[in-house]
């Protein structure tokens, strides 16, 4: 009996090995392609940074020295002259450099607005912004709201002292308790080296751009050169099925040799551009490793099996190729392998998390970058799992059950 089955297996293997030729075609033409998108969308993310200027216009009372002494101050902060300039301006002259475009914003701020913050009173400034705010008026106001959570945090953590001081009897403790908390306060926020490291972000995430369009150039071309070999899913006629079922060959042994069958042509056609370009085009690119050349497979059936899904919903192999490319493009889209997530909206991101390519990227980054997790390890082999019971069941409904 085992025989039979082993004897089997190869025999699917020789039949997609047939296959090979123009899957290899496939995916010279498919990997021209994506190496552009690559190549553009690299130059596109590793640009030299660009720095916002945001022209403000600050509308204030002459005669408040508590604000004029904190205005002062503000416009010699560095942190603040690399992103704004401001200038005191009458409100007339204001709106008429707003509806000009020579400002970005006005800031409108009324008498006691500094004793306000300092006793709670929290008066109010004015925000006033064109109705088509580009980018740096976003940045700002963006800046602005931060500002006033912390502002808001500080003040929290100062009338929480004060009120459990009054609490438990110690009311004298608390004037002092409040300058030492507002020198505390200011200190955080003009010595900011002291509590915060630079640290370089990226819109890719942990792995830099080469590497992010390397893994998602690896998924989106096992999706789509998938769309060559659909053919080769359930493409045993009935009486061959009811031959295969009399040796004691089910259908869930011939689901899995297509499986297995299909990922094994993936992978050596992949597995051995990926070893050789790691060795030689890409080199320091990848990290080529034994479990991570083991991983990968593991990641290529994953996908195979999600190929095999949609073939076994439809026997029109026409609406299959239509639907697993509208998957493909939507799911990339949504998992940002396509557009950085960082530049998608964060619904969009949120659904992108729960999609199989999210998974297969990570799964993907750890084998090839290093930093391989459990949940990296086992969800591939989960969806593996999900999609063949899938499949069976999608056959089972059809009456391929054999």
């Amino acid at each position: 009996m085992l025989k039979k089955h082993l004897l089997f297996l190869l025999y699917q293997l020789k039949s997609v090995s047939k296959t090979l030729p123009r899957l290899a075609l496939c995916t010279i033409v498919l990997a021209a392609i994506v190496f552009v998108a690559g190549y553009c969308g690299n130059l596109t993310l590793n640009e030299k940074e660009t720095f916002v200027s945001v022209d403000v216009a600050i509308v204030m009372p002459d005669d408040d020295n508590r604000l004029n002494l904190g205005y002062n101050f503000l416009i010699n902060l560095e942190s603040f002259s690399e992103v704004c300039t401001f200038t005191p301006m009458e409100m007339e002259d204001a709106k008429r450099a707003l509806n000009n475009n020579e400002i970005s914003v006005i800031i409108e701020i009324p008498p006691g607005f500094v004793d306000g913050i300092i006793y709670g009173d929290n008066v109010p400034a004015t925000l006033i912004t064109r109705e088509d705010a580009g980018f740096e008026t976003q940045f700002f106001c963006a800046v602005l709201n931060s500002g006033c959570s912390t502002i808001s945090y500080t003040q929290a953590g100062i009338y929480s002292v004060s009120d459990l001081l009054y609490e438990y009897g110690h009311s004298s403790f608390v004037k002092n308790a409040e300058e030492n908390l507002n020198v505390f306060y200011l200190k955080y926020a003009l010595n900011r080296g002291y509590f915060f490291n630079n640290e370089n972000t990226s819109a890719t995430g942990d792995v830099s751009t080469s590497g992010y369009y390397i893994v998602s150039g690896i998924i989106l071309l096992t999706l789509l050169c998938g769309l060559t070999v659909n053919r080769y899913f359930s493409c045993h006629p009935e009486t061959v099925l009811q031959a295969l079922k009399r040796c004691g060959i089910g259908n869930p042994y011939i689901r899995f040799t297509e499986l297995i069958s299909i990922s094994a042509l993936f992978y050596v056609l992949f597995g051995g551009i990926l070893l050789i370009g790691g060795l030689t085009f890409f080199k320091g690119m990848v990290d080529i490793s034994f479990w991570g050349m083991i991983m990968f497979f593991v990641v290529i059936v994953s996908i195979v099996s999600f190929l095999m899904f949609i073939n076994s919903l439809n026997k029109n192999k026409l609406a299959s190729t239509l639907l697993t490319f509208l998957l493909t493009a939507l799911m990339l889209y949504m998992c940002g392998r396509l557009v950085p997530a960082a530049f998608l909206p964060d619904g969009v991101v949120a659904v992108g998390k729960c999609l199989p390519v999210h998974f297969w990227s990570k799964s993907l980054e750890g084998a090839l970058y290093g930093g391989l997790t459990v949940t990296s390890v086992l969800s591939p082999i989960i969806i593996t799992a999900i999609f063949y019971g899938g499949s069976l069941v999608a056959d089972k409904i059809k009456g391929r059950e054999h």
